[in-house]
């Protein structure tokens, strides 16, 4: 998926398709998102200071592949620690 969404970012959609399904993605991540913050509200883990729209829409960026490709391809981290530092911040958990 990474090299697609290279792809994507440097060179214009020209084919409606292309770009459509590329926007489905976009969103079902977004709606995803969304779900992840519930559930963690859901459970007690998530931190009380935040509420969910927030929440769900801070996690939607800081999740995106361009947040990703800086903290991986470009300092280096490991898609796992990614992981567990991107989740800390809205569990309080490290």
């Amino acid at each position: 998926m990474y090299p697609l969404m290279k792809l994507s970012m440097r060179e214009p959609v020209l084919d409606a398709e292309v770009a459509a399904a590329w926007q489905d993605r976009m969103e079902a991540r977004r709606h995803i998102c969304d779900l992840l913050v519930r559930r963690l509200d859901g459970e007690g883990v998530l931190s009380k200071q935040w509420d969910l729209d927030s929440a769900a829409e801070i996690h939607w960026v800081t999740t995106s592949w361009e947040v990703w490709e800086r903290f991986v391809i470009d300092l280096a981290w490991s898609p796992h620690r990614y992981g567990q530092y991107s989740g800390a911040a809205y569990t309080g958990c490290s």
